[in-house]
């Protein structure tokens, strides 16, 4: 039997919290519902979802990292037992880690470590003070056999420095089985981190680092450059224009702005371009390459249909064409299932599915 490597590294992941994260089968942690106050437990999805930003490539607001660090001291400081205050304290040293201030982070996983140091918060502010992402999945690994309830919060931490490491698919599965446990907070704080390791498993330029596209994989906003750049070196959908040498960006721009790939705009400001930008990038490449010229708006008025079936694109805006075949030929997709969002902007790990689908 073939079984896929995703599916492979699934399994993995499955049978690592099985062995190491569960006392029993027929009971599960669900870490939604642990014994803590409701207040820590908001401290704690705060955290996570700053977090999530962080790795998702996203700046963190510097002024709720700050907030968020002087009420967690307040409830450090005013804790009735020593789990809670370690508990308190370490999720404040990640809020310091977060903002860049390494020697506070450090010094609060000591008053943590001094309380409780199997507590789990104090064990992932010790793993995340490491900056060696290999060097912290093998102090996992030592963890594990003995990890009990914090095995699934150890999966995680697996995951996220796989996806620093850039073994994406074995980081998506890690996620997949972590969510299971962890609940839904964490698949909210978290899941567009596991979705680009999901996207970028089979770039081989995500993976080697060795090409311009590859810093932009990882971007939570593409500017034109990322886009050409990207298409180039995953994709023969330049070729035509390349003649299969690899062009600068700047070269790309240039050949871009003379086949009017991308609006003038786009190309001249190093702006993030948006959703509705793509969809006639990839409309573009994908109607050149399968020879397509049919023009969905007035197929629509040859209908007399008057209603646009995307709600916020407009049968007259200038990329209906572009969205409606994007969407019927599964280029891309509606994220909420209803509405377009032609304004949002695009992430690399997104747009090298969106461009993969369109070079299939």
């Amino acid at each position: 039997m073939n079984i896929s490597c995703y599916t492979r590294a699934g399994l993995c992941a499955l049978i690592c919290w099985m062995l190491y994260g569960c006392t029993s089968m027929q009971q599960p942690v669900n870490y939604d519902a642990v014994d803590v106050s409701e207040t820590a437990a908001g401290y704690e999805e705060r955290l996570i979802r700053l977090d999530g930003e962080r790795l998702h490539g996203a700046a963190v607001q510097t002024a709720e990292l700050d907030a968020l660090y002087e009420e967690l001291a307040a409830a450090s400081a005013a804790a009735e037992n020593q789990e809670m205050q370690a508990h308190l304290a370490a999720l404040q040293g990640r809020a310091a880690l977060l903002d860049g201030n390494t020697p506070r982070a450090r010094r609060l996983y000591e008053t943590a470590a001094s309380l409780a140091p199997d507590e789990v918060q104090t064990l992932i502010l010790g793993l995340r003070l490491e900056d060696d992402a290999a060097v912290r999945l093998s102090r996992i690994e030592e963890m594990l056999p003995s990890a009990g309830d914090n095995a699934a919060f150890l999966l995680l931490e697996q995951a996220v420095a796989n996806y620093q490491l850039k073994a994406y698919s074995v980081s998506a599965a890690q996620f997949d089985a972590a969510f299971l446990v962890l609940g839904g907070r964490y698949r909210s704080a978290y899941g567009s981190v596991r979705d680009t390791a999901w996207n970028l498993r089979l770039s081989s330029s995500a993976a080697s680092g060795d090409t311009d596209a590859s810093e932009y994989l990882t971007a939570a906003a593409l500017d034109a450059d990322g886009v050409l750049l990207i298409t180039q070196a995953e994709t023969s959908l330049l070729e035509f224009i390349t003649g299969g040498k690899l062009l600068s960006a700047a070269e790309l721009r240039r050949e871009a702005a003379e086949q009017k790939l991308l609006p003038a705009a786009a190309i001249a400001e190093p702006l993030p371009v948006t959703r509705g930008i793509c969809a006639q990038y990839i409309w573009n490449l994908y109607a050149r390459r399968r020879r397509i010229d049919t023009d969905y708006a007035a197929l629509y008025a040859e209908m007399r249909i008057t209603e646009s079936p995307i709600p916020d694109v407009a049968l007259d805006s200038p990329i209906f064409t572009a969205a409606a075949g994007c969407i019927e030929n599964e280029l891309m997709s509606l994220p909420d299932g209803i509405h377009f969002m032609p304004d949002g902007t695009v992430s690399g790990a997104e747009f090298l599915y969106w461009i993969r689908q369109a070079d299939r």
